[in-house]
C-alpha cells in the first residue's frame, strides 16, 4: 500500500470512514449490471400525461382555495346558501336559480372577481347536474336562432353583462 494512503487512513476518524464507505456503496448501486436493474424512463406521452396531471392538481387546489376564500369572505353566509341551492338542483329549478341571482343584492354589489367565482360555481354545478342525468354538460342556446337563453346564460349576463343572446 502507498505510504501516503496509509498515513491518511490512520489519521481519518471513524465518522469520516463510514461516510466514505456509504458513498462507495451508493456509487456501486448506480452501476447497472442488467436490463432489469435499469431505471424506467418515461416516454414522451407519459411525461405529457404526468404534466397534465400535475396541472390538474394545481387547478383543483386553486379552485378549492378560492372556494374557501369565498366562504371565509364578507359574503360567506350568502355563498353557503347559494351552494346549498346548487346542491339541490333539479330539472325544474333553473327559474328559481335565476330568480335567486336576480334578487341577490350582495352578489350584484360584490366585486368582479367574486362574481366570476360565483359564476364558476354555478356553471360547475349545472354541468355536474346535467352529466349525472345523462345529458351533455353544456347545451347553450345559439345566438340569433330564436332559442331562449339557458339559465347559465341568463346568470352570466346578470353577473358579467356578457352574453344571453345580446
Amino acid at each position: 500500500m502507498n505510504a501516503f494512503l496509509q498515513i491518511a487512513d490512520n489519521q481519518q476518524n471513524a465518522h469520516s470512514k463510514a461516510r466514505d464507505r456509504g458513498v462507495e456503496r451508493r456509487m456501486a448501486k448506480l452501476v447497472v449490471k442488467s436490463e432489469a436493474e435499469a431505471p424506467m424512463v418515461a416516454s414522451a406521452s407519459d411525461k405529457q400525461m404526468f404534466e397534465k396531471s400535475a396541472l390538474l392538481k394545481q387547478y383543483r387546489h386553486h379552485v378549492r382555495v378560492r372556494r374557501e376564500d369565498l366562504l371565509a369572505g364578507p359574503h360567506g353566509q350568502e355563498v353557503r346558501a347559494l351552494l346549498q341551492l346548487l346542491e339541490s338542483l333539479s330539472a325544474s329549478s333553473a327559474p328559481a336559480l335565476v330568480q335567486y341571482v336576480m334578487k341577490a343584492r350582495w352578489l350584484r354589489e360584490a366585486d368582479y372577481n367574486t362574481r366570476l367565482d360565483v359564476l364558476s360555481l354555478v356553471g360547475t354545478a349545472i354541468a355536474r347536474f346535467r352529466v349525472r342525468n345523462g345529458l351533455p354538460p353544456f347545451d347553450d342556446s345559439i345566438p340569433y336562432m330564436d332559442e331562449a337563453p339557458t339559465a347559465f346564460q341568463v346568470i352570466r349576463k346578470l353577473l358579467t353583462g356578457v352574453g344571453a343572446n345580446d
